[in-house]
């Protein structure tokens, strides 16, 4: 397709007239052809052969891309490398970008990151990544798994890892039917039975998206309780039958349900059977507890109201800690505890249990808080005697709130700080903290730090005690964890980019940045060149005094001293022969009269080692400008030395001059002015506006306008707009035209300074 595109002008090359892993052959092809631009396409795209044949696919896809890199950079050529997704990992979960880290994990991808990394020897390059999965001409996965689909009952993939998947026959509708979106297929998997406190398991895993995927999983239990996610969890607190409704939903907004009916029996004695004799025994599946709360529903507020778990049982174990949450932003722990609430209104009292199994079970209460009813005061009574006053006596003293704030878990050895700030008592001051770590060990006062020196789990008990002398105990549990074994350090891994090729004297430059460590970093870079050079540090340079093949070490060393070694080859050849300096030659008519073009060739010019970059000019009458081929009119008669200088892409120059004699006009016209306007001082990438409507010609009228930069871009018109890419100076030629065919031209500079 792109060479269609390009037409003639393009030209595509295979074996056997050029084999990109034989440097002279590079050489010798594309110095024939002196392309401006090589896509190089070619590869060892067996990713299964790779593996077997390292060298191979080294050579092909690493040492090849560096000589295609080194030839294209000596004849000022673009190389563009066709690279893969085959060097990342794929474990990302979303799209890569350009700058993402590279994982290979085949030889096949750590090649093709080699000739990445190659191509930099030309500075001038492009590098493309493609996902090699489907393409407009020739076979390719999707066509392949089209036709199996439609001969086959069963199609058996293998992937790149060694698994495999199955799809039938529907395959094929649904790849066909791809266009309008279709609704996703929800499917529940779970218990269509249990008895009140199990807990039961649903999943949507057998769900599925045909044209897209599912991104939402929203459950309806079928008591008035909801769940969201692919898995869920449910513990039906009463028995009955409940319809489980699974509602998924894809990433174009359709939607499907599935139902499940759910039978929940109610807890029962187990039955007392007469004794047999069995040969093995089954282990009976922990029962989560069952969760009960005993208290009052009405209260005032500042009442201290007790509330109590010791209902909740457990059928084959024991509860081991009492959680309970108040619904005012407070929380506390225990099988019995109290209570004051600092506000009207109504609350809702959760109590969660947990079994010696680590099973839970919850249930909740509401409470009504109101504000406390004023004391009527009575009517007194007329007396003829006032009866003495009596001394009111204070009312009882009411108990402190206990509460306890700190980590639910840590590791041994941790430093864990528990606080009691939340504790509180409604009628005085607590004077008086308490704590037992349940390890042995005891503390007091309102924040304090413990330590652990075991795992396990901890019971942690606060009582505190008011100035009226009553108290109020909290619990609260932490589990500590063995401090956690380090991994066993892995090694690092060393990676070499930089050339395969060189010359005698010339600096080569080598990288150790791709180098990884999966566990930690790499401290110390040391280099062997192979000719008793050696180097340390991430990026180094080495010149070569002879010629030969070099073998060139890279040991990298990690935080840990682990190490490990890359190596590369290197063939160093003889010096390269001094420049040649390029050959200007002028081509052009010689006479020409005032007003009238004449234009100026230079695509004769040649350069015997390389090619010709840049062409300048000096019209010998104060202006000057660039370009292959450029048109000048001159205001003056008289004898012009036009001076032609070429540059080539080593730096060398080369000159010569052509003498133009400018004839007088006939009488009758004469030519116009020509004169630039706009700004001369600007950044790349804003709009300069020129202008030449300030040009004017004395017999007549001016009829075109015709710009030239010397970027190679022309314009027309009286006015006119140009983007500059580059920094720098440059020039802005105008040429005007009259109604007599003559000519004027104005030439002015510009500076362009960086964004």
């Amino acid at each position: 397709d792109l060479l269609a595109q390009l037409g003639e002008r393009g030209r595509g090359v295979d074996l056997p007239e050029i084999d990109i892993t034989d440097l002279l052959s590079v050489q010798r092809v594309l110095t024939a052809l002196k392309p401006r631009v090589v896509v190089n396409c070619a590869a060892y795209t067996d990713v299964d052969g790779c593996e077997s044949n390292v060298e191979q696919a080294m050579q092909v896809n690493a040492e090849g891309v560096a000589f295609l890199a080194m030839i294209t950079r000596e004849i000022g050529a673009k190389l563009v490398q066709v690279s893969t997704d085959y060097v990342f990992d794929g474990s990302k979960g979303s799209p890569y970008q350009e700058d993402d880290l590279p994982k290979p994990l085949s030889v096949y991808g750590e090649s093709k990151l080699a000739g990445e990394l190659n191509i930099d020897v030309n500075p001038d390059n492009l590098l493309v990544r493609t996902q090699w999965l489907y393409g407009l001409h020739g076979k390719n996965f999707v066509e392949t798994m089209l036709r199996l689909a439609a001969e086959k009952d069963e199609l058996t993939v293998v992937d790149d890892q060694g698994a495999s998947a199955q799809a039938r026959k529907r395959l094929v509708i649904e790849v066909a039917s791809a266009g309008e979106n279709q609704p996703p297929t929800a499917v529940i998997s779970g218990p269509p039975a249990g008895r009140v406190g199990d807990t039961l398991s649903f999943t949507a895993v057998g769900s599925s998206d045909v044209d897209g995927s599912i991104v939402l999983y929203v459950w309806d239990f079928g008591d008035g309780s909801q769940g969201a996610g692919r898995d869920v969890q449910k513990t039906y607190n009463q028995s009955g039958t409940f319809e489980v409704v699974l509602t998924v939903t894809d990433n174009n907004g359709a939607a499907a349900s599935a139902r499940l009916t759910v039978t929940i029996e109610p807890l029962a004695a187990e039955p007392t059977a007469t004794p047999t004799a069995t040969a093995t025994s089954t282990p009976v599946p922990n029962q989560p507890p069952v969760a009960q709360i005993s208290g009052p529903t009405l209260g005032e507020v500042g009442q201290v109201l007790t509330f109590s778990g010791a209902g909740s049982g457990d059928a084959d174990g024991t509860i081991v800690a009492y959680e309970w949450d108040f619904g005012d932003g407070t929380s506390g722990q225990g099988m019995d505890i109290q209570k004051a609430y600092g506000q009207p209104g109504d609350y809702a009292v959760a109590l969660r249990v947990t079994d010696n199994a680590g099973a839970t079970g919850e249930t909740m209460t509401w409470v009504t808080i109101v504000a406390p009813t004023p004391e009527p005061t009575p009517t007194p009574e007329p007396t003829a005697t006032p009866e003495p006053t009596a001394t009111p006596e204070p009312p009882p003293n009411q108990p402190p709130v206990a509460q306890i704030d700190g980590p639910s878990s840590g590791m041994v050895g941790q430093a864990l700080t528990f606080s009691s700030a939340g504790s509180s008592d409604q009628d005085g001051s607590i004077v008086a903290y308490q704590w037992d770590f349940g390890d042995g060990t005891t503390g007091e006062g309102v924040d304090v730090q413990h330590a652990y020196g075991q795992p396990g789990d901890y019971q942690v008990v606060l009582r505190v005690t008011d100035d009226g002398g009553l108290t109020a105990q909290a619990e609260h549990r932490v589990t500590i964890e063995a401090e956690p074994v380090a991994p066993p350090n892995q090694p690092p891994t060393a990676w070499i980019s930089g050339p395969l090729a060189g010359q005698v004297g010339v600096p080569l430059r080598f990288s150790g940045a791709a180098s990884r460590d999966p566990d930690g970093e790499i401290v110390q870079y040391t280099w062997n060149f192979g000719d008793g050079g050696a180097a340390d540090g991430v990026e180094v340079e080495h010149a070569y005094g002879a010629p030969g093949a070099y073998l060139v070490r890279l040991t990298v060393t990690d935080n840990a001293g682990a190490q490990a070694m890359g190596l590369r080859r290197v063939l160093i050849g003889d010096a390269a022969p001094d420049n040649q300096a390029p050959t200007a030659v002028i081509a052009g008519a010689g006479q020409t009269q005032r007003g009238v073009l004449v234009t100026l060739d230079a695509s004769a010019s040649s350069d015997p080692d390389g090619s010709i970059v840049a062409y300048t000019w000096n019209f010998g009458d104060g202006t000057s400008w660039s370009g292959v081929t450029v048109q000048k009119a001159y205001a003056q008669e008289g004898v012009y030395d036009v001076t032609l200088t070429v540059t080539d892409n080593a730096g060398a120059t080369g000159t010569t001059t052509f003498t133009v004699s400018v004839n007088p006009l006939a009488p009758g016209n004469e030519p116009p002015s020509a004169v630039i306007a706009g700004p001369f001082s600007g950044r790349v990438g804003e709009p300069f506006g020129f202008s030449g409507g300030g040009s004017t010609d004395s017999d007549g009228g001016v009829v075109a306008y015709s710009w030239y930069f010397d970027d190679g871009t022309t314009a027309s018109g009286a006015d006119v707009q140009k983007v500059f890419d580059v920094p720098g100076t440059h020039a802005v030629v105008l040429t005007v035209t009259d109604d007599g065919g003559l000519n004027g031209q104005a030439v002015r500079f510009v500076v362009v300074d960086a964004p």
